[in-house]
């Protein structure tokens, strides 16, 4: 195989979005360094020029998708306007779980790469970051008094595994209940309100 010509980072940048693209198609199963290079027109040699290791790879194409995600949830919130309000607050916070969901039944194998174990990390921050999206929101809630300062350090670990824990089921197809999707994810949207305001 002939390399084609890369400048110095390009490769680097390539792989990874062939990387997002095989894994919205196939998930992270579908992140092999051979493949990939093969996508972008090198040799796996020269792929393993440019990234230390597959795991390397696996953590920065689950990082877009994760940012990705936050990028949804992030124009989800900001269709409503902040208010100063709480029931405005409580609708933000809503839709950035409505984004979280949609994003996880829209992109199945994508969201799946987004979890997926790796042993490696990221080479920075995830930017934007659903967890700071949503802890920003939550944040909001407190400000306003709908939720009470001490159920604050708790809410975003019971909103995201409530939101998160649906999303996974609903995604892989394994939903045990009749509801349809929304009413499901109505349902656990409630639970969160409920379990957290004041």
């Amino acid at each position: 195989m002939s390399d084609r010509p890369y400048h110095h980072g390009h490769l680097h940048e390539a792989l990874v979005a062939a990387g997002v693209e095989a894994a919205r198609e196939g998930g992270s199963a579908a992140l092999t360094l051979r493949e990939l290079a093969k996508t972008v027109g090198v040799s796996p040699a020269a792929a393993y020029r440019h990234v230390p290791g597959l795991d390397h790879l696996v953590a920065e194409v689950a990082q877009r998708a994760r940012e990705a995600l936050a990028r949804g949830m992030i124009e989800a919130r900001d269709v409503t306007p902040a208010d100063g309000t709480a029931e405005t607050a409580w609708i933000r916070l809503e839709a950035t779980g409505r984004a979280y969901a949609g994003f996880g039944l829209a992109e199945p194998r994508l969201f799946e790469t987004a979890f997926a174990p790796c042993p490696a990390a990221p080479p920075r921050a995830d930017d934007p970051a659903a967890w700071d999206v949503l802890v920003g929101a939550l944040d909001d809630l407190v400000a306003l008094g709908a939720i009470p300062e001490d159920r604050r350090a708790l809410a975003p670990l019971v909103a995201w595994s409530a939101v998160h824990g649906l999303t996974s089921i609903l995604a892989a197809g394994v939903f045990p209940g009749s509801a349809a999707p929304d009413a499901a994810l109505d349902a656990v949207l409630a639970g969160v309100r409920a379990a957290l305001e004041a």
